[in-house]
């Protein structure tokens, strides 16, 4: 496992709190497969990810949650490419953002 930078930890954490969502409320996959047609239109680019979340949204929710939370390399990449962005709010996401940011700060005067 590679070591997260600061914008990975707070990533991960981000995606920990939309897999609780989404295991809470399975219909919200629904969500985040509308958003992933939106992006494949808009972002050509991102093909590759758009692809790897269509599997993973067909697939067991299971497997979906680790992809989503997993500190792996290949999930840090995946996650750069998110649909979940629409089942949090701005508020909701910089409270985990501000969260994150606090725990690595005082990990680091530690």
């Amino acid at each position: 496992m590679h070591s997260l930078t600061r914008g990975e930890q707070k990533s991960l954490a981000y995606h920990q709190v939309v897999a609780k969502k989404l295991r809470d409320d399975p219909t919200l996959l629904t969500v985040a497969r509308d958003r992933l047609r939106w992006y494949r239109q808009r972002n050509p680019a991102g093909l590759f990810y758009y692809k790897q979340w269509d599997r993973l949204l067909d697939g067991p929710i299971e497997v979906l949650m680790l992809a989503m939370t997993s500190a792996s390399q290949e999930s840090c990449a995946l996650r750069q490419e998110n649909p979940f962005v629409d089942l949090m709010t701005q508020p909701e996401r910089a409270a985990v953002y501000r969260r994150v940011a606090e725990e690595i700060d005082a990990g680091s005067r530690s």
